[in-house]
């Protein structure tokens, strides 16, 4: 893993199978200069991408705009 992305955890059976339901976040996508990516279900995503939004960047992580974007710049991974 590169400098800049955070593993999460993947989900498991029963979940959309052992990686069948993963999305990656690209902070930079929402953030501009931003290298921070998450791996993970979009949960698992959304939360820590809050605490990253909130510990490095200042923002309010329950912003509905913010977690609108989030949600929206997510991809299969």
């Amino acid at each position: 893993m590169s400098r800049g992305e955070v593993a999460t955890t993947p989900q498991g059976p029963g979940e959309g199978g052992p990686r069948g339901g993963l999305k990656t976040f690209r902070c930079g996508d929402v953030v501009p200069g931003c290298d921070e990516v998450f791996r993970g279900t979009a949960a698992a995503i959304i939360a820590l991408a809050g605490v990253h939004a909130a510990r490095d960047h200042g923002v309010d992580p329950t912003d509905p705009a913010l977690l609108d974007a989030v949600r929206g710049a997510m991809r299969p991974a």
